[in-house]
């Protein structure tokens, strides 16, 4: 592994913090989600619960149930807390698994990679699947209609400039 540079600041030297890429840049809001949700599923649920206990204290206090609203309120900052307490547990959670990756020899990036790859790979299987599927469907719909595949033949213009370079000028018109 190459050689991290150091950085002198007021006579004292720091190596820059190791930045790992965890997120695909291209990565869409609900993959995003989907991915948070499972590195962590009781932070979504702590807010969910959040603004529901939110929400019926604002319909209770339209009701005029003052008493009732207290009791959501109250909930809603147990809620509050415990959604907290769900994100320090997940950070130190994701810390942990970190460090036993950096101490496992397993780089974080290599998995990236090697995870997009393999989706890749399926992604490309899938859509030749739906392209032959497409074509035996496009070709019994032929059959059917009694019309035989299109065949391509060359116009007569095509064939007298096949030999022919097309000259391209250089103006931006």
């Amino acid at each position: 592994m190459a050689e991290l540079p150091t950085i002198a600041v007021s006579g004292a030297t720091a190596s820059p913090p190791r930045v790992r890429p965890y997120q695909d840049p291209l990565e869409t809001w609900s993959a995003k989600f989907k991915r948070k949700f499972m590195e962590n599923p009781w932070v979504p649920v702590g807010c969910f619960l959040t603004c529901g206990a939110l929400v019926m204290s604002a319909y209770k206090l339209r009701q005029g149930r003052s008493k009732e609203m207290n009791h959501w309120l109250r909930a809603r900052v147990a809620f509050q807390g415990v959604t907290i307490v769900a994100l320090v547990w997940g950070s130190i959670e994701m810390k942990k698994l970190r460090d036993a990756e950096a101490a496992g020899g397993v780089d974080s990036n290599e998995r990236v990679q090697q995870e997009a790859r393999l989706v890749k790979e399926r992604e490309r299987r899938e859509f030749q699947e739906r392209l032959r599927e497409a074509e035996r469907v496009t070709d019994e719909e032929e059959k059917l209609l009694g019309r035989s595949k299109p065949k391509v033949v060359p116009t007569a213009a095509a064939t007298e400039n096949a030999g022919v370079e097309k000259k391209t000028s250089k103006s931006w018109w």
